[in-house]
């Protein structure tokens, strides 16, 4: 029994020496190799990678050919003297901070047979200025080219279903993303503090826009939400002072999404959103009218607070509820029209800081209005005149503004539903007169 116990002590270390992975070295590169697969992964070593290094297919090591599979995790770590790496098409993976700070390398082409790009991989890479992103890569990590601010240009290709958080993060470089149309989600900062991004396209494949994903990308000018995003966990494009037009195509708008966006004179929120997250349009100075679609069901709190530029709003039948300080410090409000007809209660000063506007209310419903918390706080609550309603579109705004002088400049002027003031005559005195009502005077 003895010796038996002892034979198989001695066949089980005999075993678990042929599956264990072994460190060496091949030609100046640290490998490890796996007996049992027969592969390597380029691994950390000591030597300091200079210059062009190119890493090889397959090894040979003691009469056995082994193929290099991977890049494991800080492989080239700190290597400030790299300049170059050639990857093999038999690498599927390239590890977690594989070249962190890699500041000398320039270039990088990632092969086709690469399936994931690790957390950190291109991390502080700041020398580098184009890469080659191959078109299996599925996954690219948080953080992976976090830093690197001489890229100017990113092609993320088809293959790629999710990008990282702070994958791109403060790449001050970057002119213009490609993102492909299986991407699903981009994860929270994923694109932050891209100071340079002047062009991105959101593909119809994305559900999740994940915190801050766009955040101080401040050359934006553009951005079509499209209909597939569902998920919105905020502050998307905070801080992107150079956006000027938003096109929305889906159901949300997300908390702080645009806050800060200084640029934003005007804004249409069309049928197809159904809430306003809290400070969604927070500190937007520039804001001077605001459209909300006929399905808003709900305005978070401060959603328009500090829009010190706002002159007018109409808001829906369709919204059921309105918190607190939506409209807190919109000094220069001169009329809402609430198109309510079941009047509710508001959260906490709703309308702080803007009750001498004149609220317009439905036909028989200035005293509901005026018995009602918060709506309650104005000093001029006026019914709704139905002949401003230029273009039967359910709110009285800039859009009845323009279809009323597109009328005037028509030659065709018998219509009297554009006869605004009630005068018999189509002409600049109706224009006149909505401009007054639209402005509360």
């Amino acid at each position: 029994m003895k010796q038996l116990y002892f034979k198989g002590i001695i066949l089980a270390i005999f075993s678990l020496i042929s599956i264990t992975a072994s460190a060496v070295i091949v030609d100046d590169i640290y490998y490890n190799l796996d007996e049992t697969t027969m592969t390597a992964e380029v691994t950390s070593g000591s030597s300091v990678y200079t210059g062009a290094v190119t890493i090889p297919s397959t090894i040979r090591y003691k009469r056995k050919t082994y193929r290099v599979i991977s890049i494991g995790e800080s492989a080239f770590d700190s290597c400030n003297g790299l300049t170059s790496i050639n990857i093999p098409n038999n690498v599927t993976n390239i590890g977690n901070l594989a070249f962190q700070y890699c500041r000398g390398l320039t270039s990088v082409v990632i092969p086709s047979s690469v399936t994931s790009i690790g957390v950190g991989a291109f991390y502080d890479c700041s020398g580098l200025t184009s890469v080659s992103i191959g078109n299996n890569v599925i996954s690219i990590g948080n953080g992976a080219f976090e830093k690197c601010t001489g890229l100017t240009s990113v092609t993320i290709p088809n293959s790629v279903i999710s990008i990282g958080s702070y994958a791109f993060f403060g790449c001050y470089g970057l002119i213009s993303v490609s993102i492909g149309n299986n991407v699903t989600s981009i994860g929270e900062h994923a694109f932050g503090d891209c100071t340079s991004l002047s062009s991105v396209i959101i593909p119809n494949s994305v559900t999740t826009l994940g915190w801050s994903a766009f955040s101080g990308c401040t050359s934006l000018t553009s951005i079509t939400i499209p209909a597939s995003v569902t998920t919105i966990e905020g502050l998307t494009f905070d801080g992107c002072t150079g956006l000027t037009s938003i096109e929305f195509l889906n159901s949300v708008i997300g908390p702080q999404m645009f806050s800060g966006c200084e640029s934003l004179t005007s804004v249409t929120i069309p049928n197809s959103v159904t809430s306003i997250g809290n400070y969604a349009f927070y500190d937007c100075h520039g804001l001077r009218s605001v459209s909300i679609g006929n399905n808003v069901a709900s305005i978070g709190q401060g959603a328009f607070a500090n829009c010190s530029g706002l002159t007018f709003i109409s808001i829906p039948s369709s919204v059921k509820s309105i918190g607190s300080y939506v409209f807190k410090y919109c000094d220069a409000l001169k009329s809402i029209t609430s198109y309510i007809t079941d009047v509710f209660e508001t959260d906490l000063y709703a309308f702080f800081g803007c009750t001498n506007a004149t609220l317009y209310v439905p036909k028989g419903l200035v005293d509901t209005y005026k018995s009602t918390a918060d709506w309650s706080s104005f000093n001029k609550i006026k019914e709704i005149t139905d002949s401003y309603d230029v273009n039967i579109d359910g709110s009285i705004d800039i859009s009845d503004v323009v279809s009323l002088v597109n009328f005037i400049l028509s030659s065709s002027k018998t219509d009297g539903s554009y006869d605004v003031n009630g005068d018999s005559n189509v002409d600049i005195s109706d224009v006149v007169s909505l401009v007054n009502f639209i402005l509360g005077q």
